[in-house]
């Protein structure tokens, strides 16, 4: 099916999702329902927008919502925490996101729904283009950092991975994310 059809379908969905749903995201070939995170997950994602805010040029602007849609690639993904360009996040439009105005995304790692951050969106994201994608696990206490995206024989890929565990000083891109505080989530094992 091609993204112009699955994107109307998105649309009419979302006027009948159930109030626990948060949003839609357009992959591969799917339409996903994102549910409602736990309360750990968005303490994380404010966390990491928080410390962001003080870091980030006023040019910037650290988000913990909002969809960046590639419809050439055909994706439609809403990051748990973006850096954008400021001036596209005013711009006056109910429009997504355009990837060229991200810089960094972030995902908290569901429970249960591991693969569609670590296999998914990592291929989605370079793809788009994004230059960086923080991948936080709070299932494991593991940190990924994931730059550089560019063309692969396997096709679009971060070419470069700098691992890390809850309590290390992150770098991503031109700032640090301290993950001293951060917790695994209460039941992970």
């Amino acid at each position: 099916m091609d993204y112009k059809r699955m994107r109307a379908i998105a649309d009419e969905l979302a006027k009948v999702m159930p109030d626990e749903a948060k949003s839609l995201e357009i992959g591969a070939d799917q339409i996903v329902m994102m549910m409602s995170p736990s309360r750990a997950h968005d303490l994380l994602a404010f966390k990491i927008r928080h410390q962001l805010e003080q870091q980030i040029p006023p040019t910037l602007a650290a988000l913990t919502a909002g969809d960046v849609e590639d419809p050439v690639l055909g994706r439609l993904r809403r990051p748990d925490v973006l850096v954008v360009d400021f001036e596209a996040f005013e711009e006056d439009t109910m429009d997504p996101l355009h990837p060229a105005d991200v810089r960094l995304v972030a995902e908290i790692v569901s429970p249960s729904h591991r693969t569609s951050d670590y296999v998914d969106k990592m291929r989605d994201y370079p793809a788009m283009g994004i230059p960086a994608y923080l991948l936080v696990d709070p299932n494991d206490g593991r940190i990924q950092v994931h730059t550089e995206p560019g063309p692969s024989p396997d096709g679009p890929q971060y070419h470069r991975r700098y691992d890390h565990t809850f309590g290390d000083p992150v770098p991503v891109l031109d700032w640090t994310v301290d993950t001293a505080d951060f917790r695994r989530y209460p039941n992970a094992k």
